[in-house]
């Protein structure tokens, strides 16, 4: 009982405190900030101001917290969201739309801007499926409305783009949100809920995705609350919990198509529930099967099937690249791209997807500074070092939950682990598939950020044991708060 109303006590602050409040600011800066007029100087000085003001305010909020005994794990969560919320308006304000970019390009392409542009301006849908305008348009339709009602209240054409930011900067933050309640739904207290919270929240994949305006970030959010819903439904099969599912699967789907991984997950958590609970029978089983397919099909596939018929556009379609493009690395073998953990071949700090070929070190680099150079070198460098120290944590860390063996299923780590291998096993199989640089970015996995967090965390609930437990959590706890340390000094 008191477990069960600590959850809802932690789900209530960050549902109904913190999300309404980070969703007034980003409204008054959507009113009150025109960062389309400064100059670059400007922008470097007001993210620089943003950044440290949110490490400050952080700071002097644990102070307090500690000197009135209010500092709890509870507490550092939210001073860690609010935190990650301003080094991503740090980041947003320093790197415009014009900026940092995935497959945006110009009003004059078939890429997301122009998507969005068309949409803001009355043009409907795509009338082909070029290049982004194969993907679906939940989120573009949401751009689109922010860029219509900044027109319509007289700002310029290049604020209504900037402001796109504001919504990515917002679902960014949620990310961290219900990153924090799936911790809590699988039971994450004290310090390991502390470390996978901060890891989550100051991942820097979620730094660059709030500025992005593509469907990636909208893509996560959605995903990963299904997850969680997901997570929610093997402790309380509801129907409730089962339509919730369906329709945040439906709407990632609705998004960008790559959420359909999350059906099969889901099957088998189903399967696996129906297998090993004498109390979940059959019939509730089809009745929740139905709801399920019937929420989230019609809203994940009606786009796909429009195109379908409109473009005879395969499902699970990607817009394609010849191989004469100097992304093609299918002429350099699978054993140099995908087999060996190392490159052959020296390598930056940052990533160069023109020249790269190997998918482990591409990743490594990639998932903290995209394709960008971003900070002071010094500490990239050692940010890189902490995430392969990570990588090899979270390689352990699903050992242990493996070793679990036939016990396993009473838990709800291996859920996570499904999660996380489905994913990988995706990325696998697209590079081998789609043998193209632009492939082995990491913003197409980011769900495993949030695995990853799960696993740090459940490495370092061993601290009071001896061995290889207690030294497996103390490293943990080193490398997780040393990560984070550094991701802030890299994007501040």
């Amino acid at each position: 009982m008191k477990i069960a109303e600590e959850k809802k006590d932690l789900s209530f602050l960050l549902f109904a405190v913190l999300v309404p409040v980070l969703f007034i600011f980003v409204c008054l800066l959507f009113f009150c900030f025109d960062q389309s007029v400064l100059t670059a100087e400007q922008r470097v000085n007001f993210a620089d101001l943003f950044g440290i003001s949110g490490c400050v305010f952080a700071a002097l909020g644990g102070y307090v917290g500690h000197r009135f005994g209010k500092l709890d794990a509870k507490l550092a969560v939210i001073l860690l969201i609010v935190v990650g919320f301003f080094v991503r308006l740090a980041y947003i304000t320093e790197f415009g739309f014009y900026e940092h970019q995935h497959d945006v390009e110009s009003l004059r392409s078939s890429g997301h801007l122009s998507y969005i542009y068309n949409l803001a301006t009355g043009n409907g849908l795509p009338e082909s499926n070029e290049w982004q305008y194969s993907h679906p348009p939940l989120y573009h339709v949401l751009a689109a409305g922010i860029v219509k009602l900044s027109n319509a209240l007289g700002f310029s054409p290049d604020r209504g783009f900037e402001n796109i930011q504001l919504l990515t900067l917002l679902f960014s933050t949620l990310i961290s949100v219900v990153s924090v309640v799936l911790f809590k739904e699988l039971r994450l207290k004290g310090k390991p809920f502390c470390l996978a919270s901060a890891f989550c929240s100051l991942h820097p994949t979620f730094f660059i995705f709030a500025g992005s305006i593509n469907n990636d970030c909208l893509m996560t959010l959605l995903s990963l609350t299904a997850v969680l819903f997901l997570v929610k439904w093997w402790h309380r099969p509801t129907v409730l919990n089962a339509v919730l599912i369906g329709l945040f699967i439906g709407l990632g789907m609705m998004t960008k198509f790559s959420v359909v991984l999350l059906v099969p997950v889901t099957a088998v958590v189903v399967i696996v529930k129906l297998l090993t609970d004498k109390t979940y029978k059959f019939g509730r089983f089809l009745l929740q099967t139905a709801l399920f397919l019937a929420v989230s099909m019609p809203a994940g596939l009606w786009y796909q099937i429009r195109n379908v018929i409109k473009f005879q556009q395969p499902l699970g379609y990607v817009a394609p690249i010849p191989e004469t493009s100097d992304l093609f690395v299918g002429d350099v073998s699978i054993i140099k791209r995908i087999l060996l953990p190392f490159s052959t071949e020296p390598v930056d700090v940052y990533v160069d997807v023109w020249e790269e070929h190997n998918l482990f070190t591409y990743v490594l680099r990639n998932s903290l500074f995209g394709e960008y150079q971003i900070g002071e070198t010094a500490f990239a460098v050692f940010l890189v070092i902490f995430n392969l120290s990570i990588v090899l944590l979270t390689v352990a860390g699903v050992v242990s939950v493996l070793k679990k063996g036939r016990e396993l299923f009473k838990t709800d780590d291996w859920i996570i682990l499904l999660v996380l291998l489905v994913q990988l096993a995706f990325f696998v199989y697209f590079n081998i598939s789609y043998p193209f640089g632009c492939t082995m970015d990491f913003r197409y996995i980011p769900l495993t950020v949030i695995c990853s967090g799960v696993l740090l965390g459940r490495l370092t609930e061993n601290d009071q044991r001896s061995g290889i437990g207690g030294a497996l959590s103390s490293i943990s706890t080193v490398t997780t708060v040393g990560f984070c340390v550094f991701s802030l000094l890299v994007f501040i």
